[in-house]
């Protein structure tokens, strides 16, 4: 997130920024990182539970996409549109996130979770000077391999000062993997889960 919101683009303290997916573990670090340089952060995402784990920042305002549209929910809480959209999900999610961007407005482009890439026209893209953005830090780090250090030590730095909050995995025992990753896939757990393997005692 360090690469997206400091060097794709580079967040400005007042911007307002639109977090989908925000009940994921991109989503919310990119909370915790648009909310620590000073943007004002609208976190999206599938279910109320979900996002207010991804939103544990003062002054986040949550948008339950299980209750309301995502271009009326922006419409309520952003009625002059959204600066930046930070956008892990991609499919019609996408493509609605792009249309409430105001004049000028940048879309970040992180990945497809959805598992559907999406196909921006672009006469919305042209309209109103509005900026797509991609993210690929591997592809970063390939073409500067100093990159990296660059970043973590960054990123390091703010976790030290209290900037930067980053989230403790869960754990789970290895035979209980199979029931994690059918939550997972419903969408019914939050964040990192790490596997433990205990040693055998005899």
């Amino acid at each position: 997130m360090q690469l997206a919101l400091t060097r794709r683009h580079r967040l400005r303290p007042g911007e307002t920024v639109l977090v989908l997916g925000a009940g994921g573990a991109i989503g919310r670090a990119a909370v915790d990182v648009a909310s620590a340089l000073g943007g004002r952060v609208i976190a999206a995402g599938s279910s109320r539970g979900r996002i207010e784990w991804a939103a544990d920042r003062a002054g986040v305002d949550l948008l339950d996409l299980s209750a309301s549209g995502l271009a009326d929910g922006v419409r309520d809480l952003a009625p002059g549109g959204i600066d930046v959209v930070v956008d892990p999900v991609g499919g019609p999610l996408a493509s609605e996130a792009l249309k409430s961007l105001a004049p000028f407005g940048t879309h970040l482009v992180l990945g497809f979770a959805s598992g559907d890439i999406p196909r921006f026209g672009a006469n919305r893209v042209l309209i109103a000077n509005k900026t797509v953005v991609g993210v690929d830090l591997g592809h970063a780090l390939g073409h500067d391999p100093t990159l990296a250090e660059r970043l973590m030590s960054e990123v390091l730095e703010a976790v030290s000062a209290g900037r930067y909050r980053p989230c403790e995995p869960a754990e789970c025992e290895l035979e209980d993997v199979p029931g994690v990753l059918a939550d997972i896939e419903r969408g019914s757990r939050s964040g990192q889960v790490v596997a433990t393997i205990r040693g055998s005692t005899g």
